[in-house]
C-alpha cells in the first residue's frame, strides 16, 4: 500500500504514517529522530506509525528518573527545601525560650522536644536547614559561575592561556 493511502486513515493529528525512521510530525526537521511503533499482528497499513520525537528535556528526565539514588536524592532535597521555606511561617521563633519546659521530650507543643534552655528543637532544626541550603546553593552557583568564566577565557584565548588555566584548575 502507498503512504498516501495510509495517511487517509483516522490517525490522531500529531501522528502520520510515513517512512520508518523519518520524522513526519509537522514542524520537525527530517533529521529529527522518531520512534516507530511496530505492533505484532497488525496489518502492513498500521505498521510504520511514528510517535512524535521526544525532546531532549523529556529524554533527560526519563534518564534521571531511571537512576533510583539520584531521584531519591532530588526528592529529599526538594522536601527539605519546602520544609525550610514554609517552616518559619508555621513554627515558633527558634530563639524563644520556655524555661518551665526545658529538656522535655516530644509533645504537641514541641514535636521534637526542647533543649536545656527550653527552645523548640524542630524550629531550630528548620532554621539551621535554611542556612545550610543557602550556603550550599551559594557555593554551587558560585563555583558554576567561576568555572564558566574560566572556561570562556580558556576557550577564547586558547593556547598557553588554556593550558595554564587547565593546569590551575586541575
Amino acid at each position: 500500500m502507498s503512504a498516501a493511502h495510509n495517511t487517509a486513515g483516522n490517525l490522531p493529528a500529531p501522528y502520520r504514517v510515513g517512512n520508518r525512521g523519518a520524522a513526519t510530525t509537522p514542524g520537525h526537521a527530517a533529521s529529527t529522530p522518531s520512534v516507530t511503533i511496530n505492533v505484532p499482528g497488525q496489518s502492513d497499513a498500521a505498521q510504520g506509525i511514528t510517535a512524535p520525537p521526544r525532546t531532549q528535556m523529556q529524554q533527560t528526565w526519563d534518564s534521571f528518573r531511571s537512576h533510583r539514588a539520584a531521584f531519591i536524592g532530588l526528592c529529599v532535597l526538594l522536601t527539605m527545601a519546602v520544609i525550610c521555606t514554609v517552616g518559619p511561617f508555621v513554627l515558633q521563633d527558634p530563639a524563644a525560650t520556655d524555661l518551665p519546659r526545658a529538656s522535655t521530650g516530644p509533645s504537641a507543643a514541641h514535636l521534637f522536644g526542647t533543649d536545656p534552655l527550653g527552645r523548640d528543637v524542630l524550629s531550630r532544626l528548620v532554621n539551621a536547614g535554611r542556612i545550610s541550603l543557602l550556603i550550599g546553593f551559594s557555593v554551587a552557583f558560585g563555583a558554576a559561575g567561576i568555572g564558566a568564566a574560566v572556561g570562556v577565557c580558556a576557550g577564547y584565548f586558547g593556547g598557553k592561556v588554556d593550558s595554564g588555566l587547565m593546569w590551575i584548575a586541575s
